[in-house]
């Protein structure tokens, strides 16, 4: 895939490609508190299934970290965020029950992943879960709404952005 940083008029500051030599594509990308970024996206190589594509850049667009996570099947993120420890957590859906998937119940499971800050899997949900809480935007707990962001609690600690358009 093709990340570019652009400035306030819309002149190319710098430009970097990432992934494979085959199909990528980036789903999400977030600055960091360093300044840097995180780039969440899939990729693949020749008739391999999609995996998660993570990259970490520097201020400046420099590579400092790539990984790829998945399994013999098509695997896919969606959205990743910053912790306040200084790692990730990516959520996407994973298909595959290998490699780096530590389980699948069904034909595609959500699949969240713990990152440590130079992206190496710290924990993983596949798991079957339950809404503990629903907040907004800004912590304060509510039911669910259409036409409003808002963030689901699951029971194993991890967290969804929703937002349901009427």
């Amino acid at each position: 895939c093709w990340i570019a940083k652009l400035d306030s008029i819309g002149n190319i500051v710098w430009q970097k490609s990432l992934g494979s030599s085959s199909w990528n594509k980036a789903s999400s990308i977030k600055q960091t508190n360093d300044g840097g970024y995180i780039v969440a996206g899939e990729t693949t190589s020749s008739n391999d299934p999609k995996d998660f594509f993570i990259a970490r850049l520097g201020p400046t667009g420099d590579i400092l970290v790539e990984v790829v996570l998945g399994g013999a099947s098509n695997d896919y993120s969606e959205s990743i965020i910053q912790t306040t420890d200084g790692g990730y957590v990516i959520a996407g859906t994973a298909s595959s029950s290998d490699g780096d998937v530590t389980v699948n119940y069904g034909v595609t499971d959500i699949w969240v992943v713990k990152l440590g800050a130079y992206l190496s899997i710290e924990e993983q949900s596949t798991g079957e879960k339950e809404i503990v809480k629903i907040v907004n935007l800004l912590g304060q707990e509510t039911n669910p709404k259409l036409n409003t962001p808002l963030i689901y609690i699951f029971s194993d600690g991890t967290a969804k952005k929703v937002f349901s358009i009427e």
